[in-house]
């Protein structure tokens, strides 16, 4: 067994699922990542970290993050 993260946008009424990869480069305040469409905003995410075994099988742990985005 091993531990899965799921990240999403909560925007409104949308949830909007994102790479973890790409939510890593926005985090780390990479200029070479972007989402225009958020910029100047502060964005809701919620990390879910799920226990897998080839499917997600179980929710181990949830956090929200309010992330800044510039561009």
């Amino acid at each position: 067994m091993s531990i899965g993260v799921r990240v999403m946008f909560l925007d409104g009424e949308r949830i909007i699922r994102v790479p973890v990869r790409r939510f890593d480069r926005l985090f780390d305040r990479n200029f070479n990542e972007a989402m225009p469409e958020y910029a100047g905003q502060r964005v809701r995410c919620a990390m879910v970290y799920v226990s897998t075994n080839g499917n997600p099988r179980r929710t181990k742990k949830r956090a929200l993050v309010d992330l800044a985005l510039e561009h």
